[in-house]
């Protein structure tokens, strides 16, 4: 049985991949202003391909100003190639709340804002809201979104998967 060579040229992609990946993670993030609505900013990092929502106000006065601030969002969303991007979601400001009309809203917008990120990270302060997250993404109205008490936590994991993400 003779075996086939190795293509020196194949370990060799390998090998400069990894310290790509390696390289990429030590550029800090540098971010971008995209834009404002009265309830979020959002923020680029170019270089790692990281898209940053924060919440800005702490809670929707209605409904439909909750439906307005994520259309908003959905149309900004439309400028990025998603399998391509992490989604960093900033939600520490903001309040929820779980009555029937609040709860009815968020279905309507969520599986929009959640789906085909290369992967959607949250940073929240409370474990409530990791809770709520959860149960959304239990009951399908959100896709798994990967939850982080600590910021800087989350942003290297969110460089660890854009190092790793195909571009």
């Amino acid at each position: 049985m003779t075996s086939k060579p190795s293509d020196p040229r194949g370990s060799m992609t390998l090998k400069l991949e990894g310290k790509s990946r390696r390289f990429r993670q030590q550029i800090p993030i540098s971010w971008r202003p995209l834009g404002q609505c009265e309830h979020f900013s959002v923020d680029n990092d170019v270089f790692h391909q990281i898209l940053r929502v924060t919440r800005i106000s702490d809670a929707y006065p209605s409904t439909q100003a909750l439906l307005d601030a994520h259309n908003w969002l959905l149309k900004l969303f439309q400028g990025f190639e998603r399998p391509k991007v992490v989604l960093v979601w900033d939600g520490r400001r903001g309040k929820l709340r779980n009555d029937p009309e609040f709860e009815a809203a968020m279905k309507q917008v969520l599986p929009a804002v959640t789906e085909r990120w290369s992967e959607f990270i949250s940073i929240n302060n409370s474990p409530v809201v990791k809770v709520q997250f959860f149960r959304w993404t239990c009951e399908g109205t959100t896709c798994p979104i990967r939850s982080f008490k600590d910021e800087r936590e989350a942003l290297n994991f969110a460089m660890e998967v854009s190092a790793n993400t195909p571009r």
